[in-house]
């Protein structure tokens, strides 16, 4: 059956697993879902970046599926390592194949899986029959975390669509788009970092490091870059996206820069490329 190796991956969740691992299915309030084909349905929690995954693309990516009645079937968590394969290769349920066309780096989206594009009517031990409803967030594709070759030429017109944002006690608000997978930064390392800034309230692109000829470099601790730079690169992983929110205290302050105004909250993508 198909998507028999898939399942013998991990282990079934339970109610006791529920309660500590991210289980809940994500809120889609408001939310118009895609019509896929014979019945399936979607929505872009985060929608990423670059180009879109196609049959035989090579990605990393980490699955939560539940019943159609919210319980939890199987739940990789964050700190799972990614799954590595080929959109369209058979591992996945016929639903999960299907909707990965389209994603980018990044994105996490919600799928509404009917019977015949899940387990259908023969469903392997402890899966239910019937629809289900899954997450699939998209760590990587093709080399997206590598440095070599994949950066953009340009920078990106708009921030990101997130749900929601983290806040920190400095103030500073922060969303992963990609978690990363390499080791976290350090003090006194050189981070080699692409990025691009935004006002907060009129999303004015002020600054960017895509069209350069190599990523913007800095040691953590040395005051190279704003404040709220600072404390929103401390937990990151190298192969990281993050979506952060600065206030103005953490940023220019009171004193304009070029054309961001004085008092300005920013909006920066930063995309941790390597460490040395």
């Amino acid at each position: 059956m198909r998507l028999a190796l898939f399942l013998l991956t991990f282990t079934l969740a339970s109610p006791a697993l529920a309660q500590s691992d991210p289980s809940q299915v994500p809120s889609i309030e408001g939310r118009e879902l895609t019509e896929g084909p014979d019945g399936l349905r979607y929505v872009d929690l985060t929608e990423g970046q670059g180009p879109g995954a196609e049959a035989g693309t090579a990605v990393r990516i980490r699955v939560r599926i539940w019943s159609e009645d919210g319980e939890p079937i199987v739940i990789m968590k964050p700190s799972d390592d990614p799954l590595e394969l080929p959109v369209g290769g058979g591992r996945m349920l016929p639903g999960l194949e299907i909707a990965m066309v389209g994603m980018k780096a990044g994105a996490a989206r919600y799928v509404h899986l009917p019977q015949a594009l899940a387990y259908g009517d023969t469903p392997p031990p402890g899966a239910p029959p019937g629809d289900l409803v899954a997450v699939i967030e998209l760590v990587a594709m093709s080399g997206t975390s590598s440095p070599a070759g994949t950066r953009p030429r340009r920078p990106p017109e708009a921030p990101p669509t997130v749900d929601a944002f983290s806040d920190l006690p400095s103030g500073v608000q922060i969303a992963d788009l990609v978690e990363g997978d390499g080791p976290k930064v350090a003090q006194g390392r050189l981070l080699h970092v692409d990025y691009t800034g935004w006002t907060d309230e009129t999303h004015e692109r002020f600054d960017s490091s895509y069209g350069r000829p190599e990523p913007f470099q800095l040691k953590l601790g040395t005051k190279q870059v704003i404040p709220g730079w600072e404390i929103a690169l401390r937990d990151m992983r190298v192969g990281g996206r993050r979506l952060v929110r600065i206030p103005a205290y953490l940023a220019y302050g009171a004193t304009a820069q070029g054309s961001i105004p004085a008092h300005a909250d920013l909006l920066f993508e930063i995309h941790v490329v390597r460490m040395e």
